[in-house]
């Protein structure tokens, strides 16, 4: 069977009712048909489909009872998660998805979230993605960083957090005021989930900014919000955000890959449809305008990118953290790595200066703003020598009488 029977077979199974039968009943075709499934994101139904007919091997039993349990670990996240923070893509998390989507309105909700997911054993998950503003407030800082539990907790749903937002590009975002409103309490819970339009808004954003190829599960993801919400999508509206934030680049994106995947034939999309083709014109005549030189944050942000990801202190490590060198990326407008070096959570956020590093003290911890990642070592040695060195100089501080979103 071609690969391209396969991305239809798999759409059809994720899609329709009792979709993909001619494909699972080819059984010759079984070890290619989970190497693209497994790429598409298609697993959890593909093994359900297989569950049903009793036809999982041992090794599929065992990676169909790991889905469920992330099942089950992200309803256990979604009843603990405090009340102000957003999720999106609920039906991805209640299949079985590796990744629970979370969007908080700002640095100061990271506390309330940080102590409710610590309760169930998560940690904050290597160094994300941070932009501290280096003039003014610092609630207009936007992140991204993940959570997850010890490797011996198997099965356990891991925690994408977005603060602010979500990332358009390298850049700029999508602001989390723009998601946030119509969005309904889930049952049994105190956060909300994103109204279906939202929802889609943030999809195509979110597809537009990843490196990875769209995948079948995502075309299928879209076609099935598109059938459910219905008459509910304002696809005016939709248009004039996408027009407002310039985010196009996520309908080039699914259009590229229905054609690529040969999908074409099983959509009829009407509206959403025709804004996709809009979408390509308007994305690459956006492309060819912001083409410029690059400017010193631009190539100094990639050739530390270019370096190995997780780093000892050494020379690099040293320079890549250089107040001078990180403020100039910040100014410019990009994120760098925020870096764990203490556990120790702030009632309020601060931007500080110690020991000859910027530093973003948060509720999940104290950040290292750095353009590398660190090991484990260099991480406790650094926080050593924070808690031992000068008194630290802030540079910004929380406004508490700040209005917060709800």
């Amino acid at each position: 069977m071609s690969t391209n029977n396969l991305y239809r077979g798999l759409f059809e199974l994720l899609t329709l009712p009792q979709g993909g039968d001619g494909l699972l009943a080819t059984q010759g075709n079984r070890r290619e048909l989970l190497s693209v499934a497994r790429m598409e994101g298609c697993l959890p139904e593909l093994y359900a489909r297989w569950a049903a007919a009793s036809q999982l091997s041992p090794s599929e039993s065992v990676e169909h009872e790991q889905i469920a349990r992330r099942r089950a670990s992200a309803a256990e996240v979604l009843q603990a998660l405090p009340r102000g923070c957003l999720v999106a893509n609920v039906g991805g998390a209640r299949r079985g998805a590796a990744m629970l989507e979370v969007l908080v309105p700002d640095f100061a909700a990271i506390a309330p979230l940080h102590e409710a997911v610590g309760r169930l054993g998560y940690r904050v998950q290597g160094a994300g993605e941070w932009l501290v503003p280096l003039r003014g407030a610092v609630h207009r800082g936007v992140a991204t960083f993940r959570y997850a539990r010890s490797s011996a907790a198997q099965g356990a749903v891991s925690i994408e957090v977005q603060v602010g937002g979500v990332a358009l590009d390298e850049r700029r975002h999508l602001p989390f005021a723009d998601l946030a409103q119509g969005a309904a309490r889930l049952d049994g819970g105190l956060c909300r989930a994103l109204e279906p339009m939202r929802e889609l808004l943030r999809r195509i954003a979110a597809l537009g900014a990843g490196a990875e190829p769209v995948t079948v599960r995502q075309i299928a993801d879209l076609h099935l919000l598109l059938k459910a919400a219905g008459q509910r999508i304002d696809f005016a509206w939709l248009q004039a955000q996408l027009e407002r934030h310039e985010a196009w680049a996520g309908l080039r994106q699914i259009r590229e890959a229905i054609a690529a995947k040969r999908l074409g034939a099983l959509l009829s999309w009407g509206e959403f449809g025709r804004l996709v083709e809009v979408g390509v014109t308007r994305a690459e005549a956006l492309a060819a305008r912001r083409a410029r030189g690059p400017r010193l944050a631009a190539i100094a942000r990639s050739v530390f990118e270019a370096l190995p990801s997780v780093r000892d202190n050494d020379i690099a490590a040293r320079l890549a953290r250089a107040p001078w060198l990180v403020s100039r990326v910040l100014q410019a407008g990009y994120r760098v790595r925020g870096v764990p070096v203490s556990t120790r959570a702030f009632d309020a956020p601060r931007f500080l200066r110690i020991d000859g590093a910027l530093y973003l003290a948060t509720g999940a911890g104290l950040m290292l703003l750095s353009l590398v990642d660190l090991r484990d070592g260099a991480r406790a040695a650094l926080g050593e020598r924070v808690r031992s060195g000068g008194r630290p100089v802030v540079l910004a501080r929380w406004s508490a009488g700040r209005p917060r979103t709800r």
